[in-house]
């Protein structure tokens, strides 16, 4: 094989190659905010030990699938909710900052944001829920947005970057190959047979 053709095929291969780094760029980080969250019944009580500081989101996941059970809730929460978050380890409440302005939906889960608390420093976090007549699911979560924003600019970029290779790659291999043709003769090269 030329190595014009072998290096159009690396060059193929490499577009090829972006073509699933791309959605996994974007799906992946999405999995993997779904999976930082603790989600819990309303009106109630849960205890979640945070890592990281920084701020954290309660939502409202009025669309979901929950132990089986299947919600399809408001997007507004029940007159009456009182909301208490507190640091587990020493009984000091949070500031807890309401805040609507994002939502979140993916297949049949869909949640908007109740409000936010700033976390200094790890720490065991207690909330509690209460008031209201009709059970709903909150859930609880880092905000992973810039994380998130990083993650998926450093996939496009990979995208970009291996994309323009495999193109580079591909003309440099037409460019080989076209040097590598044998020229036809001159005119003046061409001999014929005389008798």
């Amino acid at each position: 094989m030329k190595s014009g053709t072998k290096l159009i095929i690396v060059g193929a291969s490499l577009i090829a190659l972006v073509t699933f780094i791309l959605p996994a760029a974007i799906v992946v980080p999405i999995l993997l905010s779904d999976s930082n969250e603790t989600k819990f019944i309303v009106p109630g009580k849960v205890r979640v030990q945070v890592e990281n500081p920084g701020r954290h989101y309660l939502w409202n996941n009025y669309q979901t699938i929950y132990k089986g059970k299947s919600y399809n809730r408001s997007t507004t929460i029940a007159d009456g909710i009182e909301i208490k978050i507190t640091n587990a380890e020493n009984g000091t409440q949070f500031d807890f900052i309401g805040n609507g302005s994002m939502s979140y939906t993916s297949g049949s889960n869909a949640k908007i944001t109740i409000g936010y608390i700033e976390i200094t420093e790890p720490c065991t976090v207690d909330i509690e829920i209460s008031g209201g007549n009709n059970s709903q699911v909150f859930s609880f979560s880092e905000a992973l947005f810039r994380k998130l924003f990083g993650l998926i600019s450093a996939g496009i970029l990979i995208v970009v970057i291996f994309g323009f290779a495999g193109i580079g790659i591909i003309v440099w291999g037409i460019i080989k190959l076209e040097k590598n043709k044998t020229p036809p003769p001159l005119p003046n090269q061409i001999h014929t047979k005389t008798t």
